[in-house]
């Protein structure tokens, strides 16, 4: 449902603790909403830059260091679910994820360590270009082509979070690698061995048609 009410807008982040560092506004924390796609970096009324809506959600950054809008967040990979509502850090491999777009209207000071913040799940969103033009898999980037996580260094450098294009080991395994992603279900979060049959495990649904 479309909604105009967020908890906080758009190119704000909300406070992660209190005054004696213990971590606050757990509740928010995974929330999902659709909101308007429109340039939230202007004055009130906000300019529509289209039609389209962007799903966002909340996050709490577990970094340990600042996180800057327009880059990969790297989802963090802990058993429950702090995969669905925190971040580690940037994307630093080729197709690291499960991954979102840090809100690309904060302002240049970011999202500081164990603040929250808004991640893009889906919607009409800026990203930012490799540093290196070997780290676009590509000749470049067009219109249409699908995209993944570049590879990096490590999650808090410069050259990390960054979109690059498919890098495919050869023609064979290119139907099968595009109908992989572009049909997934979701990601896990929890485990099983493979002994463990029949048995139940707990995922976040990321299905797109």
């Amino acid at each position: 449902m479309l909604v105009t009410n967020l908890p906080f807008e758009l190119g704000e982040t909300l406070a992660g603790t209190d005054t004696d560092g213990n971590l606050i506004n757990a509740d928010k924390l995974g929330l999902i909403y659709e909101v308007p796609a429109n340039d939230y970096s202007g004055t009130t009324p906000k300019k529509r830059r289209t039609g389209k809506t962007l799903k966002v959600i909340c996050l709490r950054n577990l970094s340990g260091a600042r996180l800057y809008g327009k880059r990969l967040a790297r989802l963090n990979k802990t058993a429950g679910y702090k995969l669905v509502e925190s971040t580690d850090g940037y994307t630093t491999t080729l197709a690291d994820g499960p991954a979102v777009v840090i809100d690309e209207f904060l302002s240049t000071v970011g999202v500081a360590s164990n603040d929250i913040f808004w991640g893009v799940l889906e919607g009409p969103v800026l990203v930012r270009t490799p540093l290196a033009g070997a780290t676009f898999n590509a000749t470049g980037i067009a219109v249409g082509d699908s995209l993944v996580a570049a590879t990096g260094s490590t999650t808090g450098a410069t050259s990390s979070g960054r979109i690059g294009g498919y890098a495919l080991a050869n023609a064979t395994d290119a139907a099968g690698a595009h109908n992989q992603s572009r049909y997934a279900i979701g990601f896990a979060l929890s485990a099983r061995t493979s002994g463990e049959t029949n048995a139940d495990l707990l995922i976040h649904a990321t299905v797109q048609f």
